[in-house]
């Protein structure tokens, strides 16, 4: 049990430290962009290039996992993601920021998946939804931590390092200690999964060693675990409303910049923005509770009823901050609040519904696959939402990247509304529209695997 609650502890940290990586750049996109002299969009393309590289090398994960235990995963991809991140505080050209942060998908795309399943396994069915709530709370207290560090450091000068270079380089020495401390500390509870693969012959010594003449089998017996995956229905209705469900908070990531363009004071728009994270890191947990009592009521509906109820909030609450609020006579708190909403109705989807059902659809030894999988998929198209709103805002709705009069950024924080409000509330509702489809996938698929492997659940 101690050895269970250190390991617990320990990948939650990761995830802090993941999102707090990923929350960086987003944060002080205004120095950046002054930095290397680039646009909007450019820097949009930044946090694309990321998310991209990130869901296309999601697999890496499966596949080291057929050979060493997700322990050695996750601190090797939290050093190699710790080192890119200090690289990219290092540039000083945009092109040489575009490779770094390459590199930086990478690490954080090894790590992520081994993650969710260690989670997975560690959890019965009826407290997975609780066990997920904390570990996505966990990733949004540090997208809040990574955020407002990364925004109040901004505007600092250390010396002759500017202050957004900082905290790429704090935020990387951090991961390398996590890093050694989850190699020494941590634990797997299940072997590596070629031990069990999906043949019937494993495909390596209790010790670890390959087996003679199997080296060639790695990639047969993950492409196998790979189409068992695609093949179950409930995945792919849950795939194709996540394309949808991810632009939006993609999109979000303009917020800060949004803020600022209005005229609230750096502090302000941190503060409003961290408590969209303060509302997701508590309404994931929230949620999570709310996914395990709904299943327990309605084990066929519950966790679906969760996740449409989570969408579909969603759009009138892009409206009332996007368009209903005053620019000029509102207060900060009220921006605050309104993101505080979202972060807290918004942020079930994820640890009520998705990642729980994952778990039980298919057999314990694909579930480091069904993440990884399912990362590659939706991360790789929804991380157009990041670059999509600068196009928009600038191209569709007049956003003018010169400062000219004095009116200019407030014309422009309405040009970067108009693009948020855009991709925020048609994904939403193609979301809900989609979920529909797992009342008739969902029940069916895991009573087959609940038949084939009944003591895992």
């Amino acid at each position: 049990m101690e050895r269970r609650l250190v390991t617990l502890i320990l990948v939650n940290l990761a995830s802090i430290m993941e999102r707090a990586d990923e929350a960086l750049l987003p944060a002080v996109y205004d120095q950046v962009g002054k930095a290397f002299g680039v646009s909007p969009s450019a820097l949009g393309t930044l946090t694309f290039i990321r998310a991209l590289v990130q869901a296309l090398a999601s697999p890496l994960a499966a596949y080291l996992t057929l050979r060493h235990n997700r322990i050695m995963v996750i601190a090797g991809g939290a050093v190699a993601w710790a080192i890119a991140t200090a690289a990219v505080g290092s540039c000083t050209a945009y092109w040489q920021a575009v490779i770094a942060k390459a590199f930086n998908g990478i690490g954080l795309a090894i790590v992520v998946p081994a993650i969710q399943s260690i989670v997975a396994d560690y959890h019965k069915d009826s407290e997975r939804g609780l066990g997920f709530g904390f570990l996505h709370g966990a990733g949004q207290f540090g997208t809040l931590i990574g955020g407002i560090f990364a925004t109040l450091m901004a505007g600092q000068v250390l010396g002759n390092l500017a202050g957004w270079r900082f905290a790429f380089y704090f935020v990387a020495f951090v991961s390398l200690l996590l890093g050694g401390a989850i190699y020494m500390f941590a634990q797997d509870v299940q072997p590596p999964t070629l031990m069990v693969s999906v043949s019937e012959e494993p495909l390596i010594n209790r010790d670890g060693s390959l087996k003679p003449a199997n080296q060639h089998r790695q990639l047969q017996e993950l492409w196998k675990g790979t189409r068992k995956v695609l093949k179950v229905r409930t995945f792919q209705v849950i795939v194709a409303q996540g394309l949808a469900g991810q632009i939006p908070w993609q999109a979000i990531s303009f917020a800060t910049l949004w803020l600022e363009l209005m005229g609230f004071k750096r502090i302000d728009a941190a503060i409003s923005v961290g408590l969209l994270s303060v509302g997701n890191m508590l309404g994931s947990v929230f949620g999570g509770w709310v996914g395990d009592f709904s299943a327990q009521l309605s084990p066929n509906a519950g966790r679906i009823l969760c996740a449409q109820f989570s969408a579909l909030i969603g759009i009138p609450l892009s409206g009332i901050l996007l368009l209903g609020l005053p620019q000029v006579s509102a207060p900060a708190w009220a921006y605050g609040f309104v993101l505080f909403l979202m972060g807290f109705l918004m942020s079930w989807n994820s640890p009520a519904t998705n990642w729980p059902i994952f778990s039980e659809i298919v057999p314990t030894h694909l579930h480091t696959t069904v993440f990884a999988i399912d990362s590659m998929i939706e991360k790789s198209l929804a991380a157009a939402g990041a670059p999509l709103v600068g196009i928009l805002a600038e191209r569709l709705f007049g956003y003018a990247s010169q400062k000219g009069t004095s009116g200019s950024d407030l014309d422009n924080a309405n040009a970067i509304a108009k693009g948020l409000f855009s991709l925020m509330t048609i994904p939403f509702f193609l979301c809900f529209l989609v979920i529909n489809l797992l009342y008739f996938t969902y029940p069916r698929d895991r009573d087959r695997v609940k038949k084939a492997s009944p003591e895992v659940h």
